[in-house]
């Protein structure tokens, strides 16, 4: 229980810094990439990793990690992106609400129990996706890129989570955690890094240090955050199809509270609506 709640409040942290990155005009790209180099630092610093190449090329776990890479530093962009263009407690939902790609994999691949209450909360949750993702018709137009935003964030998190799952209870084992952490921050930092030095070349950005010092803010929590998250499935003490929606729908109550007392984001009658039926649909499907 404790991994859970130092998940939960670590992940919750990311979601405030990336909208007080916004007020102090932070690079959100910089600040993640940063991030990662940060993290990995963490991971040498912190774990008894000892790093032999051999042995890491021969992983079974390698090709996941490779992959999970790629999707943490695609939908931490986007997520951070979404976070200061369309409000915190949208974009927590679109992305939280993914959990039903996770628990689909959770029924077919891991057996997982399936009742007629945890259906009717799978569909719920969709239906709660779409009423949170609509803006009134006072709200200033989105433009296609920013309207997809929800969407990339509700399949990109799902695929993420449901790839981590998978890796984690077959083919990690139980002193490689920390290993696997080091190649998916190796690999979400490089593609970063080549991004950012292209981009340095050719004058069409400047590093600064109050991005670095972002970034290393921001590296620190999410270490953890990942680390906690791990942990909580590693210790299988929660069913895939039960932590999930547990971890998922806490974090968007809290999101949609601290969007409104630190943020004064406010949300339509709809948004609220879909907000409730996120929360009861997570239940449902977490106590069938």
């Amino acid at each position: 229980m404790l991994y859970l709640i130092l998940a939960i409040l670590t992940s919750m942290a990311i979601i405030i810094l990336f909208k007080l990155f916004e007020k102090s005009g932070i690079s959100i790209f910089q600040a993640i990439i940063i991030n990662y180099l940060v993290a990995i630092i963490f991971c040498i610093a912190f774990s008894d990793i000892k790093i032999n190449l051999t042995t890491l090329t021969g992983a079974s776990w390698l090709k996941y990690s490779i992959l999970n890479g790629i999707l943490f530093v695609l939908m931490f962009n986007i997520f951070g992106i979404s976070t200061q263009k369309a409000g915190i407690s949208v974009s927590v939902i679109s992305s939280k609400m993914s959990i039903i790609i996770p628990v689909f994999f959770a029924f077919i691949y891991f057996n997982d129990s399936v009742s007629s209450l945890r259906i009717a909360g799978i569909f719920l949750a969709l239906i709660a996706f779409c009423l949170s993702s609509l803006k009134s018709k006072n709200d200033k137009k989105l433009s296609i890129p920013l309207f997809l935003l929800p969407l990339i964030l509700f399949f990109g998190s799902g695929i993420n989570d449901a790839l981590l799952n998978y890796a984690m209870l077959k083919e990690i084992g139980k002193n490689e955690l920390p290993s696997y952490l080091l190649v998916v921050f190796i690999i979400s930092f490089v593609i970063g890094a080549i991004i950012i030095v292209v981009m340095v070349s050719t004058s069409k950005m400047k590093i600064t240090l109050k991005n670095i010092y972002g970034g290393i803010i921001l590296g620190i929590f999410n270490f953890y955050s990942t680390y906690y998250f791990m942990k909580v499935i590693e210790s299988r003490k929660f069913d895939s199809s039960v932590f999930f929606p547990l971890f998922n729908s806490t974090i968007i109550c809290l999101s949609a509270l601290s969007g409104f007392l630190f943020f004064r984001e406010k949300l339509s009658k709809v948004n609220l609506i879909g907000l409730i039926a996120a929360i009861v649909a997570i239940f449902m499907v977490a106590n069938s």
